[in-house]
């Protein structure tokens, strides 16, 4: 019976090119874009899940409305202060961790300011994410 539908199927398919060629376009483009969705979101929701403490592991991020020139919008670097105030405010903040990578700074040589690009972390980088209880 299988077979019998397989053939009117084809002969369908193969009297009908031009819709048979928009239903199996339209198909598998459909079946990309859901893959492509799928994988994006698996990858945002397993964002620094790596980590056996990523519960207490939490991104600062600094946000803004906008205004009638730009739209809200967001960034992930905040100022270097925040991480010690933080820490200082609120009960909840056990530790801080700050960092950069490649951005470009102002630095003071021998008196003589320029600017880098420039690397840093604060010293409980590696204790705070390579230890087994990322608390103090």
């Amino acid at each position: 019976m299988i077979l019998h539908y397989l053939k009117i199927a084809i002969r369908n398919l193969s009297k009908q090119k031009i819709l048979a060629f928009i239903n199996v376009f339209g198909l598998s483009l459909g079946i990309a874009c859901f893959s492509l969705f799928l994988l994006y979101a698996v990858n945002e929701f397993s964002y620094d899940r790596f980590h056996k403490n990523a519960d207490h592991i939490f991104r600062v991020a600094q946000w803004w409305t906008g205004n009638k020139d730009r739209g809200p919008s967001g960034d992930a670097s905040v100022n270097t202060p925040l991480g010690p105030a933080m820490k200082q405010d609120f009960p909840d903040v056990e530790n801080f961790v700050r960092f950069s990578f490649g951005s470009e700074k102002f630095v003071r040589i021998d008196n003589k300011i320029s600017r880098a690009n420039i690397s840093f972390a604060d010293p409980q980088f590696l204790k705070f994410f390579l230890s087994v209880d990322c608390r103090q």
